[in-house]
């Protein structure tokens, strides 16, 4: 009896850790959404995980593209304000690739314990820091960031904390991404704007034939001259000199002859040292009392950088036009895009699939935390696959979990059809991985089919979400199923019962729903049998 109560506590200790965990992410998420800026969505990290596993102080370093070395992010979380000196001093150095304990998790992309970082650290060692560890943020092999956490005594190695904080940095790593990126376009941006307010302009006049009258000091050092004079001296042809395409002066003349002015003509143009630069004139004809044509006269803007930002900006935003495919649908992703704030749409007959793996709990405590990211990713990538091949819509992953539905956003008449085959090349694409991989693990999957209400929840409406009954039963059917098999409603087998074989399981209590006949869906009948 005290044996089967010690399993029942850990069993509902492990059920409590699991609830703790899915909570963490979903309020962490929801404040990253909020979040202003990348520093405020590390900070937002830092505080929670510190809180989560009840440590002293986070930090987070980021890697420097440009230098190569890890830079202080210039946020982190103090429990107690005297640890604001170690956040103070750590600020002010950088780590270079292996070196250091964010060097060597930023080199390894592995997490990594210090059993006494105090005999590292004479300042850690000043405040009362002791164990630390480390975890990296990392997406499609790219470090984004390394998380730090350190406690006032010596703790040995722990694999829980590891665990944790690596699972919370692997499902909120895309969010990092999509600040990060948000930041970066936010820069952008101000660059931008800046170099456009303070561009200084050169004047001109030139001649219908191409060579200047006059020339301002500007226009001058926009060309790489010291001097107007010395401008006027060199440039004997426009077209020929100044002009990358040498066409191009032929075609200013044309728009002047047709428009009498030019406004934001821009061309590739040399400078003095055969360098090019973008230009940007605005000009117009001036002509005499009787309208000959006598010069043209007006400002060129040096706008390379403007250029070379625009560019910049445009590659931000494909980054976060791409990004937001990887987290939301197409279609909802457009409407974003269009600046649709509200998202919430009524489906009647959409079919929802949950499916679960069984055991996953003891397979975790037996391989290593990079092992177990690995090995979901090998899986849900597998899903993936097949959820493009059957036209369906995946929803989101929780930890072991995977949800997809059928004629939500894609119509399709056979959707249900479509979820069945999908259960089905699910079991035998899992069981081909799990015996390639020698895992005992087993899939639970389970089937509603019936209304729905989706949309996009968040304050910066990043999370597409499905709600009603229909998902509540769907949930249930796979949380009340038995491993290996693939539960679905009566619903579900009195429509398709004439194209797939099924077995009875009987009846099933199910949560809030009291008794409900379910049935085993085995696989798909003969062609003779359909007819």
């Amino acid at each position: 009896m005290t044996e089967q109560n010690l399993q029942l506590q850990a069993e509902i200790a492990e059920k409590e850790r699991a609830e703790t965990k899915i909570r963490f992410l979903l309020d962490t998420t929801q404040s990253i959404n909020n979040a202003e800026d990348f520093n405020s969505a590390l900070a937002i990290i830092l505080q929670s995980c510190c809180q989560l596993i009840n440590w002293d102080f986070g930090e987070a370093w980021i890697p420097n593209k440009v230098t190569n070395v890890l830079e202080y992010s210039q946020v982190w979380y103090a429990r107690e304000p005297h640890l604001d000196r170690f956040g103070i001093h750590s600020s002010k150095l950088i780590f270079s690739y292996n070196n250091g304990l964010p060097g060597e998790i930023w080199a390894s992309k592995k997490p990594q314990w210090k059993e006494d970082f105090a005999t590292e650290s004479k300042v850690a060692a000043e405040v009362g820091l002791k164990a630390a560890f480390g975890v990296p943020i990392i997406v499609e092999n790219l470090v984004l960031a390394v998380l730090i956490f350190f406690k006032k005594k010596v703790i040995y190695f722990q694999l829980y904390p590891i665990e944790l904080i690596q699972a919370v940095a692997t499902q909120l790593a895309s969010l990092v991404q999509r600040k990060q990126a948000e930041e970066a376009l936010r820069i952008a941006e101000q660059r931008y704007h800046g170099m456009v307010e303070n561009a200084v302009d050169g004047i001109f006049q030139s001649t219908p034939h191409g060579r200047f009258i006059s020339a301002n000091m500007a226009l001058a050092r926009i060309y790489g001259y010291h001097s107007p004079e010395e401008l006027l001296k060199n440039i004997k042809d426009i077209s020929r000199q100044l002009y990358y395409d040498p066409n191009r002066r032929q075609k200013f003349v044309a728009a002047m002859k047709a428009d009498n002015a030019v406004y934001n003509f821009e061309s590739l143009a040399y400078r003095k040292d055969g360098q090019t630069i973008w230009i940007s004139e605005n000009a117009r004809a001036v002509h005499d009392s009787q309208g000959k044509l006598l010069y043209y006269e007006g400002t060129v803007s040096n706008v390379t950088e403007r250029k070379m930002a625009q560019e910049a900006l445009k590659f931000q935003r494909k980054q976060m036009e791409q990004l937001l495919l990887n987290i939301l649908p197409a279609q909802i992703a457009q409407r974003l895009q269009q600046e649709q704030r509200a998202i919430a749409d009524s489906f009647d007959d959409v079919s929802v699939l949950f499916a679960d793996l069984v055991g996953f709990t003891e397979f975790c405590s037996n391989v290593s935390p990079i092992e177990l990211v690995n090995f979901l990713n090998l899986i849900f990538s597998e899903f993936d696959q097949l959820t493009q091949k059957h036209h369906l819509e995946k929803i989101k992953t929780i930890g072991d979990a995977y949800m997809v539905v059928g004629g939500l956003l894609v119509q399709q008449d056979k959707h249900l059809e479509a979820i069945a085959n999908m259960a089905l090349d699910m079991q035998v694409s899992f069981d081909r991985l799990c015996k390639r991989l020698g895992t005992a693990l087993t899939l639970r999957i389970g089937i509603h089919v019936g209304p729905v209400v989706a949309g996009v929840i968040g304050q910066t409406k990043f999370i597409y979400d499905l709600w009603g009954d229909t998902v509540n039963i769907a949930s249930r059917m796979e949380s009340s199923g038995i491993a290996g098999e693939v539960q679905v409603t009566s619903i579900v087998y009195q429509r398709l019962q004439k194209k797939f074989v099924f077995e009875e399981r009987g009846q099933v209590s199910i949560k809030g729903k009291g008794d409900m006949t379910t049935y085993f869906l085995k696989g798909k009948t003969s062609p003779e049998k359909r007819d």
